[in-house]
């Protein structure tokens, strides 16, 4: 019998800078994480020996999807511009991503909104989407729990 598993995006609990950023999420995706690079290399010798090699890069590019009507976007255009007009990384803080119904778990130590979302304003309303970078990101991606 197949397992039956439970993921609830209500359940996803996102903050950045000691921020909770939990409601205004766009429909559809709202946060992506990916990885800057490959966690390892290759070369491959011309007698066909392979090397491979350790990147050490654990940075990502991450993005949040917020409804243009959400207060968190207050929040996040104050971020930028304080890191913008504060010498020292102001605006550099503590992001992470966790799944309470499950085992995924996202940590940057250090992450920064990397500019202003592009905007457009039109009859209906649109969505925000920030781009943030980090440091070092701790990545676990794990299950969801079982029913039963």
């Amino acid at each position: 019998m197949a397992d039956t598993r439970i993921y609830d995006a209500d359940r996803v609990v996102l903050s950045f800078a000691g921020r909770l950023i939990n409601s205004g999420y766009a429909d559809g995706e709202f946060c992506a994480i990916d990885d800057d690079s490959d966690a390892f290399t290759i070369k491959v010798g011309t007698d066909g020996e392979v090397t491979r090699s350790k990147t050490n890069n654990a940075s990502a590019k991450i993005t949040i999807s917020l409804m243009q009507s959400s207060k968190s976007n207050d929040f996040l255009s104050e971020m930028l511009r304080r890191d913008k007009s504060t010498p020292g990384g102001a605006g550099i803080g503590i992001f992470e991503i966790r799944d309470l119904q499950g085992n995924s778990l996202e940590h940057a130590d250090a992450a920064w909104i990397v500019k202003n979302p592009p905007r457009k304003w039109a009859r209906d309303s649109d969505s925000r989407v920030w781009a943030l970078q980090t440091g070092s990101i701790d990545t676990f991606v794990g299950s969801n729990i079982q029913v039963g």
